[in-house]
């Protein structure tokens, strides 16, 4: 399920996706967060007007500064 995800958020954003993997990796978030960071990747760049972009954006910077 990890996997389909990161996958797919990847193709989403590149860069995003690797950073909430390096976090993962770190154990800097569990598979949970990085469940949500990567569906709020694939959702927010590939289907959504820029604001929610925008709003997707600091959800993520948020969980990967905890």
């Amino acid at each position: 399920m990890l996997t389909e995800i990161y996958l797919e958020a990847l193709l989403a954003d590149s860069d995003l996706a690797d950073q909430v993997w390096d976090a993962w990796n770190a154990r800097t978030l569990n598979d949970t967060a990085a469940l949500i960071a990567w569906t709020l990747i694939v959702c927010a760049i590939e289907s959504s007007p820029p604001q929610c972009r925008l709003a997707g954006a600091r959800v993520l910077n948020d969980l990967l500064i905890i």
